[in-house]
């Protein structure tokens, strides 16, 4: 189990229910969500591997399980290619491929795309009805399949500008860079990343960086981090020459 996890490793994430729920036990946790996953895999570890490493890991930490209230499985796509845009069905969230390919992470991504795609609903379904209203007969509805489909167009436009669609080519390759990692690599790139400032670190994780944010962004990590892995990196970078074989 220690080689499958240093070469493929996974963590465990844990979150107390409540603050007055803590004992003196060397552990300290009575009433506690524990999760043993992984950053990114492809393919995706199975559910009963995680299940026995986690077992593993609360033996080793001495925690004794005592009851289970609910079990959770949870899998979240994460890179892939965007959903075919523009089309006529739109989408916001995870059909729209706004889940964060190097973290999992699609809320805030969300939350904050969605303003600007409402504006541009209303508007979209305003020019039909401001024709309207110029005119007795005319219906408030598009009546071709071409009004439909530019309307459709902007819609699309608004959730994924040319910016986060760079953006998130910028985050595609971060999850490139964890998939190819082992445990010790990975150590070091997180000590490194957690040393950034709240700015870029925080930025990061919630998509709120510009292009030339994470630019700067993966500057500051480069610099930041070991040797290792800053040879590892270049070395991710440096174009690999493939002979052809007849």
């Amino acid at each position: 189990m220690r080689a499958e996890n240093k070469a493929l490793p996974t963590f465990l994430y844990a979150m107390p229910f409540s603050t007055t729920k803590v004992s003196g036990t060397p552990v300290g946790l009575e009433h506690c969500f524990l999760e043993e996953t992984s950053l990114v895999a492809r393919p995706a570890i199975s559910f009963s591997d995680l299940k026995e490493r986690l077992d593993a890991r609360l033996k080793w930490l001495g925690i004794k399980v005592t009851k289970i209230e609910e079990e959770e499985y949870c899998l979240i796509p994460m890179g892939g290619v965007l959903p075919k845009h523009p089309q006529r069905v739109l989408a916001l969230g995870g059909t729209a491929g706004m889940v964060h390919p190097s973290t999992g992470f699609m809320v805030s991504r969300t939350l904050g795309a969605a303003p600007s795609v409402c504006d541009a609903i209303i508007e979209q379904l305003s020019i039909p009805t401001d024709k309207a209203s110029k005119s007795t007969t005319a219906p408030k509805r598009p009546t071709t399949e071409a009004e439909s489909v530019e309307m459709s167009k902007a819609v699309w436009q608004a959730t994924w500008p040319i910016q986060r669609i760079r953006q998130r080519a910028f985050f595609t390759f971060g999850m490139d860079i964890l998939l190819s990692l082992n445990l010790a690599q990975t150590r070091q790139f997180f000590s490194a990343f957690f040393s950034l400032s709240d700015f870029h670190w925080h930025g990061f994780l919630s998509a709120r960086l510009t292009l030339l944010e994470l630019i700067g962004f993966g500057l500051v990590l480069f610099v930041k981090s070991s040797n290792d892995v800053r040879l590892y990196l270049l070395k991710l970078g440096l174009p690999v020459e493939e002979a052809a074989v007849a």
